[in-house]
Protein backbone atom coordinates (compact mmCIF):
# COMPACT_ATOMS: atom_id res chain seq x y z
CA UNK A 1 0.00 0.00 0.00
CA UNK A 2 3.04 2.20 0.48
CA UNK A 3 2.83 3.49 -3.47
CA UNK A 4 -0.60 4.62 -3.62
CA UNK A 5 -1.28 7.64 -3.07
CA UNK A 6 -4.12 8.89 -0.84
CA UNK A 7 -6.64 11.46 -0.27
CA UNK A 8 -7.55 12.82 3.24
CA UNK A 9 -10.75 14.15 3.08
CA UNK A 10 -11.68 16.31 6.52
CA UNK A 11 -8.90 16.85 9.32
CA UNK A 12 -10.80 15.63 12.00
CA UNK A 13 -8.81 13.85 15.31
CA UNK A 14 -7.84 10.43 13.07
CA UNK A 15 -7.30 11.92 10.09
CA UNK A 16 -4.28 14.37 11.93
CA UNK A 17 -2.85 11.68 12.68
CA UNK A 18 -2.92 9.67 9.45
CA UNK A 19 -1.18 13.23 8.14
CA UNK A 20 1.68 13.07 10.74
CA UNK A 21 2.45 9.33 9.63
CA UNK A 22 2.36 9.94 5.77
CA UNK A 23 4.61 13.09 6.58
CA UNK A 24 7.14 10.56 8.66
CA UNK A 25 6.74 7.94 5.96
CA UNK A 26 6.87 10.36 3.14
CA UNK A 27 3.67 8.74 1.73
CA UNK A 28 2.01 10.56 -1.16
CA UNK A 29 -1.04 12.79 -0.25
CA UNK A 30 -3.41 15.59 -0.53
CA UNK A 31 -5.92 17.45 1.48
CA UNK A 32 -9.24 18.27 1.26
CA UNK A 33 -11.27 19.99 4.15
CA UNK A 34 -14.38 22.45 3.44
CA UNK A 35 -13.65 24.14 6.62
CA UNK A 36 -9.69 25.43 6.01
CA UNK A 37 -9.57 27.98 3.26
CA UNK A 38 -6.03 26.31 2.03
CA UNK A 39 -7.01 22.30 1.48
CA UNK A 40 -10.51 23.92 -0.25
CA UNK A 41 -8.98 23.19 -3.82
CA UNK A 42 -9.65 21.53 -6.97
CA UNK A 43 -9.29 17.72 -7.01
CA UNK A 44 -8.30 15.74 -9.94
CA UNK A 45 -9.99 12.60 -9.46
CA UNK A 46 -7.35 10.97 -11.14
CA UNK A 47 -4.65 11.34 -8.93
CA UNK A 48 -5.66 9.58 -5.64
CA UNK A 49 -6.12 5.83 -5.06
CA UNK A 50 -7.41 5.64 -1.92
CA UNK A 51 -9.72 7.88 0.04
CA UNK A 52 -9.00 8.68 3.90
CA UNK A 53 -12.19 10.37 4.94
CA UNK A 54 -12.27 11.44 8.30
CA UNK A 55 -15.61 9.60 10.28
CA UNK A 56 -17.97 12.16 10.99
CA UNK A 57 -18.21 12.96 6.99
CA UNK A 58 -21.72 11.76 5.77
CA UNK A 59 -22.09 10.02 2.65
CA UNK A 60 -23.59 12.91 0.83
CA UNK A 61 -20.44 14.73 0.62
CA UNK A 62 -19.72 15.51 -3.22
CA UNK A 63 -16.03 14.09 -3.08
CA UNK A 64 -17.24 10.80 -1.51
CA UNK A 65 -19.84 10.27 -4.01
CA UNK A 66 -17.48 10.88 -6.90
CA UNK A 67 -14.80 8.49 -5.43
CA UNK A 68 -18.03 5.51 -5.71
CA UNK A 69 -18.57 6.85 -8.69
CA UNK A 70 -14.89 5.70 -9.82
CA UNK A 71 -14.84 2.80 -7.58
CA UNK A 72 -11.98 4.36 -5.20
CA UNK A 73 -11.47 2.30 -2.32
CA UNK A 74 -12.37 4.40 0.77
CA UNK A 75 -11.97 4.17 3.93
CA UNK A 76 -11.36 5.71 7.58
CA UNK A 77 -8.23 5.57 10.13
CA UNK A 78 -9.67 2.36 11.21
CA UNK A 79 -8.96 0.91 8.05
CA UNK A 80 -6.08 2.19 7.51
CA UNK A 81 -4.65 1.62 10.64
CA UNK A 82 -5.02 -2.33 9.77
CA UNK A 83 -3.41 -2.00 6.49
CA UNK A 84 -0.59 -0.54 8.03
CA UNK A 85 0.20 -1.85 11.62
CA UNK A 86 2.39 -4.42 12.54
CA UNK A 87 0.76 -7.54 13.41
CA UNK A 88 -0.81 -7.54 16.94
CA UNK A 89 -3.93 -7.99 18.97
CA UNK A 90 -7.01 -6.03 18.51
CA UNK A 91 -9.55 -5.98 20.90
CA UNK A 92 -12.38 -3.45 19.42
CA UNK A 93 -15.64 -2.20 21.28
CA UNK A 94 -18.43 -0.63 19.73
CA UNK A 95 -21.93 -0.55 20.68
CA UNK A 96 -24.76 2.73 21.73
CA UNK A 97 -23.52 3.59 25.00
CA UNK A 98 -21.21 1.94 27.30
CA UNK A 99 -18.20 1.84 25.39
CA UNK A 100 -16.01 4.85 26.41
CA UNK A 101 -16.07 3.61 30.00
CA UNK A 102 -15.20 -0.21 28.86
CA UNK A 103 -12.19 0.82 27.54
CA UNK A 104 -10.93 2.77 30.13
CA UNK A 105 -11.97 -0.30 32.39
CA UNK A 106 -9.58 -2.15 30.28
CA UNK A 107 -6.89 -0.04 30.05
CA UNK A 108 -6.94 0.28 33.93
CA UNK A 109 -6.73 -3.46 33.58
CA UNK A 110 -4.16 -3.80 30.93
CA UNK A 111 -1.90 -0.55 31.26
CA UNK A 112 0.46 -2.38 29.13
CA UNK A 113 -1.84 -1.97 26.16
CA UNK A 114 -2.21 0.67 23.65
CA UNK A 115 -6.06 2.78 23.71
CA UNK A 116 -7.50 4.89 20.62
CA UNK A 117 -9.97 5.68 18.32
CA UNK A 118 -13.31 7.25 19.29
CA UNK A 119 -11.72 7.86 22.67
CA UNK A 120 -9.97 10.78 21.09
CA UNK A 121 -6.32 9.34 20.01
CA UNK A 122 -5.84 8.70 16.41
CA UNK A 123 -5.31 4.91 15.75
CA UNK A 124 -2.29 5.84 13.57
CA UNK A 125 -0.09 7.19 15.84
CA UNK A 126 0.03 3.97 17.34
CA UNK A 127 0.63 1.85 13.91
CA UNK A 128 4.65 1.32 14.78
CA UNK A 129 3.51 0.52 17.96
CA UNK A 130 4.18 -3.31 19.29
CA UNK A 131 2.17 -3.03 21.74
CA UNK A 132 -1.86 -4.91 21.59
CA UNK A 133 -4.21 -2.40 21.12
CA UNK A 134 -7.83 -1.79 22.68
CA UNK A 135 -9.60 0.45 20.10
CA UNK A 136 -13.24 2.23 20.51
CA UNK A 137 -14.99 2.26 17.46
CA UNK A 138 -18.11 4.06 16.48
CA UNK A 139 -20.03 3.70 13.53
CA UNK A 140 -18.83 6.13 11.53
CA UNK A 141 -15.40 4.57 11.83
CA UNK A 142 -16.70 1.10 11.15
CA UNK A 143 -19.00 2.18 7.97
CA UNK A 144 -16.14 1.78 5.54
CA UNK A 145 -14.38 -1.42 7.03
CA UNK A 146 -12.46 -3.51 3.52
CA UNK A 147 -10.17 -5.95 5.38
CA UNK A 148 -10.29 -4.55 9.29
CA UNK A 149 -10.20 -8.08 11.69
CA UNK A 150 -10.13 -7.52 15.87
CA UNK A 151 -9.46 -10.61 17.47
CA UNK A 152 -11.64 -9.75 20.44
CA UNK A 153 -14.58 -7.39 19.40
CA UNK A 154 -17.25 -6.61 21.89
CA UNK A 155 -20.72 -5.17 21.63
CA UNK A 156 -22.38 -3.27 24.29
CA UNK A 157 -26.30 -2.40 23.26
CA UNK A 158 -27.99 -0.90 20.11
CA UNK A 159 -30.18 1.93 20.39
CA UNK A 160 -31.86 4.56 17.70
CA UNK A 161 -28.64 6.80 17.38
CA UNK A 162 -27.16 9.00 14.96
CA UNK A 163 -29.74 8.82 12.49
CA UNK A 164 -29.03 12.58 11.93
CA UNK A 165 -25.95 10.46 9.91
CA UNK A 166 -27.20 7.47 9.23
CA UNK A 167 -30.13 7.25 6.83
CA UNK A 168 -32.30 4.52 9.29
CA UNK A 169 -31.58 2.35 12.44
CA UNK A 170 -30.84 -0.55 10.00
CA UNK A 171 -28.27 1.39 8.28
CA UNK A 172 -26.70 2.23 11.75
CA UNK A 173 -27.62 -1.46 13.03
CA UNK A 174 -25.44 -2.04 9.29
CA UNK A 175 -22.50 -0.37 9.97
CA UNK A 176 -22.18 -1.26 13.77
CA UNK A 177 -21.99 -5.14 12.79
CA UNK A 178 -19.30 -4.14 9.91
CA UNK A 179 -17.31 -5.21 13.23
CA UNK A 180 -17.38 -8.81 12.51
CA UNK A 181 -17.49 -8.43 8.65
CA UNK A 182 -14.11 -10.50 8.53
CA UNK A 183 -14.00 -13.06 11.43
CA UNK A 184 -13.46 -16.18 11.61
CA UNK A 185 -13.58 -19.63 13.65
CA UNK A 186 -10.91 -18.69 16.22
CA UNK A 187 -12.81 -15.09 16.38
CA UNK A 188 -14.13 -13.65 19.96
CA UNK A 189 -17.21 -11.61 19.97
CA UNK A 190 -18.17 -10.51 23.75
CA UNK A 191 -21.64 -9.37 23.90
CA UNK A 192 -24.43 -7.82 26.12
CA UNK A 193 -27.05 -10.59 26.49
CA UNK A 194 -29.63 -8.51 28.02
CA UNK A 195 -29.69 -6.82 24.73
CA UNK A 196 -32.21 -8.59 22.84
CA UNK A 197 -31.41 -7.23 19.32
CA UNK A 198 -28.10 -8.48 19.63
CA UNK A 199 -29.00 -11.84 21.24
CA UNK A 200 -31.30 -12.35 18.08
CA UNK A 201 -28.44 -11.10 15.53
CA UNK A 202 -25.66 -13.58 17.27
CA UNK A 203 -27.58 -16.32 17.85
CA UNK A 204 -25.97 -18.81 14.71
CA UNK A 205 -22.52 -16.72 14.49
CA UNK A 206 -19.48 -19.07 13.96
CA UNK A 207 -17.09 -18.27 16.25
CA UNK A 208 -15.61 -18.10 19.68
CA UNK A 209 -18.92 -16.41 21.84
CA UNK A 210 -19.07 -14.79 25.36
CA UNK A 211 -22.12 -13.60 26.68
CA UNK A 212 -22.35 -11.56 30.16
CA UNK A 213 -25.80 -10.35 31.28
CA UNK A 214 -27.31 -8.43 34.66
CA UNK A 215 -30.51 -10.49 34.77
CA UNK A 216 -29.40 -14.12 33.37
CA UNK A 217 -26.89 -17.02 34.18
CA UNK A 218 -24.84 -16.58 31.52
CA UNK A 219 -21.17 -17.44 30.19
CA UNK A 220 -20.42 -14.09 32.72
CA UNK A 221 -23.45 -13.10 35.01
CA UNK A 222 -23.83 -10.98 38.33
CA UNK A 223 -25.52 -12.25 41.03
CA UNK A 224 -26.11 -10.17 44.36
CA UNK A 225 -22.53 -8.34 44.55
CA UNK A 226 -20.71 -11.46 43.00
CA UNK A 227 -19.82 -11.68 39.51
CA UNK A 228 -19.66 -15.10 37.83
CA UNK A 229 -17.94 -16.97 34.98
CA UNK A 230 -19.60 -20.58 34.11
CA UNK A 231 -20.52 -20.83 37.79
CA UNK A 232 -17.10 -20.02 39.45
CA UNK A 233 -16.51 -17.08 41.44
CA UNK A 234 -14.65 -14.21 39.78
CA UNK A 235 -14.62 -10.96 41.99
CA UNK A 236 -17.03 -9.57 44.78
CA UNK A 237 -18.19 -5.85 43.55
CA UNK A 238 -18.76 -4.37 47.07
CA UNK A 239 -15.65 -2.49 47.29
CA UNK A 240 -15.71 -1.00 43.46
CA UNK A 241 -16.69 2.79 43.19
CA UNK A 242 -18.52 2.39 40.10
CA UNK A 243 -22.00 3.84 40.14
CA UNK A 244 -25.16 2.47 38.40
CA UNK A 245 -26.39 -0.86 37.24
CA UNK A 246 -25.02 -0.21 33.81
CA UNK A 247 -21.19 0.27 35.28
CA UNK A 248 -21.78 -3.41 36.58
CA UNK A 249 -23.14 -3.95 32.62
CA UNK A 250 -19.67 -2.03 32.14
CA UNK A 251 -17.58 -4.25 34.09
CA UNK A 252 -19.22 -7.82 33.04
CA UNK A 253 -17.74 -6.60 29.51
CA UNK A 254 -14.53 -6.06 30.28
CA UNK A 255 -13.78 -9.43 32.68
CA UNK A 256 -15.09 -11.01 29.45
CA UNK A 257 -12.52 -9.26 27.33
CA UNK A 258 -9.73 -10.24 30.27
CA UNK A 259 -11.00 -13.66 29.96
CA UNK A 260 -10.72 -13.80 26.05
CA UNK A 261 -7.30 -11.78 25.75
CA UNK A 262 -5.24 -13.44 28.61
CA UNK A 263 -7.04 -15.05 31.83
CA UNK A 264 -3.79 -14.51 33.95
CA UNK A 265 -4.80 -10.13 34.33
CA UNK A 266 -7.33 -11.42 36.06
CA UNK A 267 -5.37 -10.50 39.31
CA UNK A 268 -5.50 -6.91 38.17
CA UNK A 269 -9.20 -6.91 39.24
CA UNK A 270 -8.12 -6.00 42.76
CA UNK A 271 -6.92 -2.37 41.39
CA UNK A 272 -10.77 -1.68 40.20
CA UNK A 273 -10.68 0.10 43.93
CA UNK A 274 -9.39 2.89 42.79
CA UNK A 275 -11.15 3.09 39.27
CA UNK A 276 -13.47 6.00 39.55
CA UNK A 277 -15.79 6.80 36.77
CA UNK A 278 -14.31 8.87 34.06
CA UNK A 279 -14.66 12.48 32.98
CA UNK A 280 -18.26 13.58 31.62
CA UNK A 281 -19.81 10.04 32.65
CA UNK A 282 -21.52 10.50 35.99
CA UNK A 283 -19.00 12.77 37.04
CA UNK A 284 -19.16 13.85 41.15
CA UNK A 285 -18.54 17.27 41.16
CA UNK A 286 -19.33 17.78 45.02
CA UNK A 287 -22.41 18.79 46.87
CA UNK A 288 -25.24 22.11 46.47
CA UNK A 289 -26.66 22.45 49.66
CA UNK A 290 -28.00 19.04 50.35
CA UNK A 291 -28.18 17.44 46.80
CA UNK A 292 -24.92 15.71 44.96
CA UNK A 293 -24.19 17.29 41.54
CA UNK A 294 -23.21 15.44 38.58
CA UNK A 295 -21.73 15.94 35.38
CA UNK A 296 -23.59 13.22 32.76
CA UNK A 297 -22.56 15.49 29.63
CA UNK A 298 -21.59 12.16 27.87
CA UNK A 299 -25.21 11.37 27.71
CA UNK A 300 -25.88 12.24 24.07
CA UNK A 301 -29.14 9.71 23.44
CA UNK A 302 -31.91 8.86 25.80
CA UNK A 303 -30.83 5.61 26.49
CA UNK A 304 -27.76 7.09 27.99
CA UNK A 305 -30.10 9.71 29.68
CA UNK A 306 -32.09 6.53 31.21
CA UNK A 307 -28.91 4.93 32.73
CA UNK A 308 -28.20 8.01 34.45
CA UNK A 309 -31.82 8.19 35.89
CA UNK A 310 -31.86 4.54 36.99
CA UNK A 311 -28.00 5.15 38.73
CA UNK A 312 -30.48 7.23 41.20
CA UNK A 313 -33.58 5.68 41.09
CA UNK A 314 -34.15 5.82 44.94
CA UNK A 315 -33.19 9.40 45.36
CA UNK A 316 -35.32 12.85 44.53
CA UNK A 317 -33.64 14.31 41.36
CA UNK A 318 -33.60 17.88 39.78
CA UNK A 319 -32.64 16.79 36.01
CA UNK A 320 -31.08 19.31 33.20
CA UNK A 321 -31.43 18.11 29.69
CA UNK A 322 -31.75 19.07 26.01
CA UNK A 323 -29.49 20.00 23.20
CA UNK A 324 -29.05 19.23 19.47
CA UNK A 325 -32.31 17.98 17.80
CA UNK A 326 -32.26 14.90 16.38
CA UNK A 327 -34.37 11.80 16.17
CA UNK A 328 -34.44 9.70 19.25
CA UNK A 329 -37.08 7.19 21.38
CA UNK A 330 -37.98 9.29 24.26
CA UNK A 331 -39.88 6.51 25.71
CA UNK A 332 -36.78 4.90 26.73
CA UNK A 333 -37.15 6.96 30.31
CA UNK A 334 -41.34 6.40 30.43
CA UNK A 335 -40.31 3.91 33.57
CA UNK A 336 -37.89 6.39 35.40
CA UNK A 337 -39.50 9.61 35.61
CA UNK A 338 -41.38 9.42 39.31
CA UNK A 339 -38.14 10.68 41.23
CA UNK A 340 -38.22 13.52 38.78
CA UNK A 341 -39.18 16.24 40.85
CA UNK A 342 -38.10 19.19 38.07
CA UNK A 343 -36.76 19.34 34.73
CA UNK A 344 -34.81 22.21 33.39
CA UNK A 345 -34.83 21.86 29.47
CA UNK A 346 -32.27 23.83 27.42
CA UNK A 347 -31.12 24.04 23.57
CA UNK A 348 -31.93 22.66 19.94
CA UNK A 349 -34.82 20.44 21.02
CA UNK A 350 -36.03 22.46 24.06
CA UNK A 351 -40.12 22.54 22.14
CA UNK A 352 -39.76 18.19 21.74
CA UNK A 353 -38.58 17.83 24.97
CA UNK A 354 -41.44 20.44 26.58
CA UNK A 355 -43.85 18.41 24.97
CA UNK A 356 -42.51 14.87 25.86
CA UNK A 357 -42.55 16.04 29.56
CA UNK A 358 -45.79 18.00 29.69
CA UNK A 359 -47.73 14.62 28.29
CA UNK A 360 -46.36 12.97 31.30
CA UNK A 361 -47.12 15.34 33.67
CA UNK A 362 -43.54 15.95 34.87
CA UNK A 363 -42.67 19.58 36.11
CA UNK A 364 -40.25 21.53 33.97
CA UNK A 365 -38.43 25.00 32.79
CA UNK A 366 -38.13 25.48 29.42
CA UNK A 367 -34.79 27.88 29.16
CA UNK A 368 -32.85 29.15 25.65
CA UNK A 369 -29.03 27.82 26.31
CA UNK A 370 -27.44 25.66 28.96
CA UNK A 371 -26.17 28.97 31.20
CA UNK A 372 -29.91 29.67 31.52
CA UNK A 373 -30.61 26.28 32.84
CA UNK A 374 -27.59 26.89 35.30
CA UNK A 375 -28.24 30.19 36.61
CA UNK A 376 -31.92 28.75 36.84
CA UNK A 377 -30.92 26.64 39.48
CA UNK A 378 -30.48 28.97 42.35
CA UNK A 379 -33.96 29.86 41.77
CA UNK A 380 -35.84 26.69 41.25
CA UNK A 381 -33.99 24.15 43.61
CA UNK A 382 -36.00 23.20 46.86
CA UNK A 383 -35.04 19.84 48.74
CA UNK A 384 -33.52 17.66 46.04
CA UNK A 385 -30.98 14.72 46.24
CA UNK A 386 -29.34 14.84 43.16
CA UNK A 387 -28.67 17.77 40.75
CA UNK A 388 -28.09 15.75 37.42
CA UNK A 389 -26.79 16.96 34.26
CA UNK A 390 -27.62 14.39 31.60
CA UNK A 391 -28.35 15.74 28.28
CA UNK A 392 -30.01 12.79 26.27
CA UNK A 393 -29.01 14.78 23.17
CA UNK A 394 -26.15 15.88 21.16
CA UNK A 395 -23.89 18.75 21.96
CA UNK A 396 -23.16 20.27 18.57
CA UNK A 397 -25.83 22.76 18.76
CA UNK A 398 -24.26 24.82 21.59
CA UNK A 399 -20.43 22.82 21.90
CA UNK A 400 -17.89 21.72 19.53
CA UNK A 401 -18.70 17.86 21.32
CA UNK A 402 -19.57 16.66 24.33
CA UNK A 403 -15.97 17.16 26.46
CA UNK A 404 -16.53 21.21 25.85
CA UNK A 405 -19.98 20.94 26.90
CA UNK A 406 -19.18 18.13 30.27
CA UNK A 407 -16.17 21.28 30.96
CA UNK A 408 -18.55 24.37 30.54
CA UNK A 409 -20.86 22.70 33.06
CA UNK A 410 -18.31 22.13 35.72
CA UNK A 411 -16.60 25.75 34.76
CA UNK A 412 -20.12 27.33 35.60
CA UNK A 413 -21.21 25.47 38.34
CA UNK A 414 -17.73 26.37 39.79
CA UNK A 415 -18.03 30.09 39.41
CA UNK A 416 -21.50 30.44 40.07
CA UNK A 417 -21.84 28.33 43.05
CA UNK A 418 -20.07 26.77 46.08
CA UNK A 419 -19.50 22.86 45.74
CA UNK A 420 -18.58 20.86 48.48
Amino acid sequence: MIDKTYLLLGLGVGNIEVKKYFDLKKIKYSIYDDNIEEYRTNIDFNNFDILVKSSGIKDDHFIIRYAKLLKKLIITDLEMFYLYSKSKKLITVTGSNGKTTIVSLLKHLLNHLDLGGNIGVGLSSFIDSDNDIIIEASSFMLDYVDKFKSDISVFTNLTINHLDHHNSFKDYVKAKLKLIKNINKDSYVIYNYDDLLLRRLFRNLDCKLIKYSLKEKVDIYLEGKNIYYQGKLITSTKDYQLAGMHNLENLLAAISVIIAYDRKYLKNLSTLKTFKNIPNRLEYLGKYKQAKVYNDSKATNFYALKTALAAFNQEKILLICGGKLKQDNYKLIDNYLDNLSLVIINGENKSELAKYFEEKNVKYIVSEKLIDAINLLKLVYSDEAIILFSPGSSSYDQFKNYVARGNYFKTKMKELYELE
